[in-house]
C-alpha cells in the first residue's frame, strides 16, 4: 500500500471502493462523496496514469469546483532530494489518496475485528521487545489468574495484555 501523503481530506469520502490488478499497477473504482452526499464515480484503470472523475451531471460544475478549490488549499509535498522544487497534489492524487485511506482503515477494521474474535478464547500480549503488530497468543483463555502470572513472569518486559483492550469481548459479529 502506497504511503498517504493528504492529511486533510475535508468533507469528501469515498464508498464502494472496489480494487483490481491493472496493466502497470493496481487500480480501483469508487464512489467520492462530500457531506455524505455522491458527487461522482472515479477509475483509476491501474495503467499507471491518472484517475478519472466522473461527476454527478446536475452538480458537475458546482462540485468539480469546490474539488478544485480544496485541492488548491492543501500544502505542497516535499520531493526526495528537490527541496526547491515541492509538488502540487491534483485532483487524482488527491481521490487516490483518499481511496488509499479507506483501504487501511478497512484493513485495520479487519485486523482489530480478528483479534477481538482471538480474545474471546486466547490470551494475547506483548513484551516491549515485540515490533508494532507483534504479540505472543496463549491458546487459552484469558482470566485474572494467567495476567497475574504473565506479569510476573516477564515484569517490566510486559508491554501489554491485549485483551485488555476489549472490555467487551462478546460483543463481536461474525
Amino acid at each position: 500500500m502506497e504511503e498517504i501523503t493528504v492529511k486533510n481530506f475535508g468533507d469528501y469520502t469515498v464508498k464502494g471502493v472496489k480494487t483490481f490488478m491493472g496493466t502497470d499497477a493496481g487500480g480501483y473504482n469508487a464512489t467520492l462523496y462530500r457531506n455524505g452526499k455522491k458527487v461522482a464515480f472515479v477509475i483509476d484503470e491501474g495503467r499507471g496514469g491518472e484517475a478519472h472523475i466522473q461527476w454527478i451531471p446536475e452538480v458537475r460544475e458546482s462540485e468539480s469546483l469546490l474539488l478544485k478549490l480544496h485541492v488548491d488549499s492543501l500544502p505542497l509535498i516535499p520531493f526526495e532530494g528537490h527541496p526547491d522544487k515541492p509538488l502540487k497534489i491534483d485532483e487524482s492524487w488527491f481521490v487516490s489518496d483518499l481511496v488509499a485511506k479507506w483501504e487501511f482503515e478497512r484493513d485495520v477494521a479487519r485486523v482489530e475485528k480478528k483479534v477481538r474474535k482471538d480474545c474471546q478464547t486466547k490470551t494475547l500480549f506483548r513484551l516491549t521487545s515485540n515490533k508494532a503488530g507483534e504479540w505472543y497468543v496463549i491458546n487459552s483463555p484469558c482470566t485474572e489468574e494467567r495476567k497475574a502470572r504473565l506479569r510476573e513472569k516477564y515484569g517490566s518486559t510486559l508491554s501489554e495484555i491485549v485483551n485488555e483492550r476489549f472490555t467487551n469481548v462478546s460483543a463481536v459479529t461474525t
